[in-house]
């Protein structure tokens, strides 16, 4: 599976280390760390495409490089051609 179907973790910062909630939160020092496992069943997700690049040599040094992506956003599907919606509690 993509890394789409991944779950979300939820940091807590109690301060435990400094004695500060903001100063552990801007060290980077969480007290607590909750990530609920994801459930993978059969999903399929098809992600159509299109990119295109090109290049543009502005002067002798100086090259432009532009690209645009285009992506649609498309459901979630199972094997037994169902729709599934994803909610986040």
């Amino acid at each position: 599976m993509a890394q789409v179907f991944l779950s979300q973790g939820y940091f807590n910062f109690s301060s435990q280390i400094s004695g500060d909630n903001l100063l552990d939160f801007m060290l980077g020092k969480p007290s607590d760390f909750q990530q609920l496992s994801p459930v993978y069943e059969d999903l399929y997700r098809t992600l159509p495409a299109l990119y295109f690049n090109d290049s543009w040599k502005i002067t002798r040094r100086l090259t432009v490089n532009l690209g645009a992506r285009w992506q649609p956003w498309r459901a979630v599907g199972r094997a037994d051609e169902t729709v599934v919606h994803l909610q986040h509690p």
